[in-house]
């Protein structure tokens, strides 16, 4: 009986597309939990083969926690890829940039107000102008009380610099609305600029001769607020870090390391999902295919996964500069002809064709 009943499935294997399908929830919870099993299984060998590197311990929790979450949810549909960019976020810059909403839900003007915040052009310029500030600040701290005839040349630069300083505050307000508010250092500046701007108010309607003492409690508090600029020294080094790295043609880029990151938790991704897919059809299918309904749903559902995860990697990718790819490609073949060679040392060992000592000597600078 078991024989004839085989030989109905097998003549049947061809026209599976052709029969209306009904799905059972439990067998696809199942089938969904046993190809999540296998995922996690393929991810284990790419860490046990070093493919995360030395340092990649955090990268492997990361795509195990995305495991883990679609097994504990199992809402309908495999989501292991939505949990994996949930875990890729805290990588994707600050605070305010990863609230902010997605490009399709605001306007053109909005999209180009968030561009710009995030160039770094845009970013370069506004470190500069702090740079000045804080020199003109100190420069003229110092010169007191010599300085009346200098006064009003430091007001007209302190009232550029204001609006330049107002002009970026305003675009980042524009561009990240509410979520703006969400990083501490966004509202300090804030409070900075409106600090500065009193000052300047002040100063420009002759307050401080004959309204404020000079050690009244409120001019001397604004006075410390527009000398705590220079505690935005932080901008002022990466600015010279990003002079350093333009002149010698070298550094770290932060956002390039990011895009790297993103396109290595994505290729292990993609090739744990394939891996996967053959196991499963090995394991629970008959003649490399998969049987019943649910197990075909599962690998269109999976290879779904990797294409969309395959269009996140290129887009990653595209903002790497040629010499990253370049360095990433001459990495892994070079992973990969020294996993060649190890092998051969360990099965000419195996094989007594040299010494343990000989294969050790060979081994250690791999």
């Amino acid at each position: 009986v078991g024989s004839g009943h085989d030989d109905e499935l097998d003549e049947d294997l061809p026209n599976i597309g052709m029969r209306p399908m009904s799905f059972d929830p439990l067998l696809m919870v199942s089938a969904r939990n046993a190809f999540m099993e296998l995922v996690r299984a393929n991810y284990c060998e790419q860490i046990n083969d070093g493919f995360f590197g030395q340092h990649g311990g955090g990268r492997a929790e990361a795509l195990l926690h995305s495991v883990e979450g679609t097994i504990a949810s199992n809402e309908g549909k495999l989501n292991d890829l939505t949990f994996l960019q949930q875990e890729l976020e805290p990588m994707s810059g600050t605070p305010d940039e990863a609230a902010s909403p997605p490009p399709h839900t605001t306007s053109g003007l909005a999209n180009g107000a968030r561009s710009l915040a995030k160039s770094q052009r845009f970013q370069t310029f506004v470190s500069a102008s702090i740079m000045v500030s804080v020199i003109i600040d100190i420069v003229y701290d110092s010169m007191k009380p010599n300085s009346e005839s200098l006064r009003p040349m430091w007001l007209g630069v302190s009232i550029g610099l204001l609006a330049i300083f107002l002009l970026e505050q305003s675009v980042r307000l524009f561009a990240y609305k509410t979520a703006y508010f969400k990083k501490a250092s966004n509202v300090f500046d804030a409070l900075l600029v409106l600090l500065t701007t009193i000052g300047i108010i002040l100063e420009l309607s002759g307050m401080k001769n004959w309204v404020f003492a000079a050690d009244f409690w409120v001019f001397r508090l604004i006075r410390v607020f527009r000398l705590i600029v220079p505690t935005r020294v932080a901008d002022a080094i990466q600015f010279w870090q990003q002079i350093k790295k333009k002149f010698s043609g070298k550094g770290f880029s932060e956002e390039q390391a990011i895009c790297m990151e993103h396109i290595l938790m994505y290729t292990a991704f993609c090739k744990a999902h394939v891996h996967a897919q053959h196991e499963f059809v090995e394991f629970f299918g008959r003649k490399h295919m998969p049987l019943p309904g649910e197990q075909a749903c599962v690998i269109l559902e999976s290879h779904t996964l990797v294409y969309k995860a395959s269009v996140a990697t290129l887009k990653a990718a595209a903002s790497l500069d040629q010499e990253a790819l370049d360095d990433i490609n001459i990495l892994r073949e070079g992973s990969n002809a020294v996993k060649t060679m190890r092998k051969l040392i360990s099965q000419a060992q195996e094989q007594n064709m040299i010494s343990s000592s000989a294969a050790e000597t060979l081994m250690e600078p791999m």
